[in-house]
């Protein structure tokens, strides 16, 4: 199933959350996403695709952090900082559990759910053709429902309500 790798900081007091943080001079911001992962869990990744962005205000700036579906491709040695001090992976109801912020609680839960749709039409499916139809055929709809969720992917990432983080 789905794991969420969350982060323990203690910078303004105990907080869980997502892996985050700051652009590099002459840094995109997918490489920004995979540079600071690295750091503060020790995990490789690669960039599934764009979620959503976060927009909030702190005692001095406004900041806009952008988060990315990510699939690990190398779970490296995590070595607790005085940035982090631990990690955890957990099922996405434990994360919208143990999340600090709301802002994050609500990505998760709408991520999984549209992860969760496709996986639970899958099963259906799977269900009435496994009764009522052969090995071969069956392979053939599963390759398919894999190929609707890239299509459903790369439609939801042209959805117009993105289109401004996108092109950031």
């Amino acid at each position: 199933g789905i794991e969420i790798l969350l982060i323990q900081r203690e910078r303004y007091g105990t907080e869980w959350c997502l892996p985050k943080g700051k652009l590099n001079n002459n840094e995109s911001i997918s490489e920004a996403a995979i540079r600071e992962i690295y750091e503060e869990t020790g995990c490789t990744v690669e960039l599934l695709r764009f979620i959503d962005a976060d927009i909030y205000s702190t005692k001095d700036n406004i900041k806009c952090v952008f988060y990315w579906l990510c699939q690990v491709t190398d779970e490296g040695n995590f070595v607790a900082s005085e940035e982090v001090k631990e990690i955890a992976w957990m099922t996405p109801q434990q994360a919208i559990y143990k999340l600090t912020y709301k802002g994050q609680r609500d990505l998760v839960r709408e991520t999984v759910g549209d992860v969760n749709r496709l996986e639970k039409v899958k099963e259906r499916v799977s269900y009435w053709y496994s009764r009522y139809i052969d090995t071969k055929r069956w392979k053939r709809l599963d390759s398919s429902i894999a190929s609707y969720r890239n299509e459903l992917d790369c439609r939801y990432d042209r959805n117009p309500k993105y289109e401004s983080c996108q092109n950031a």
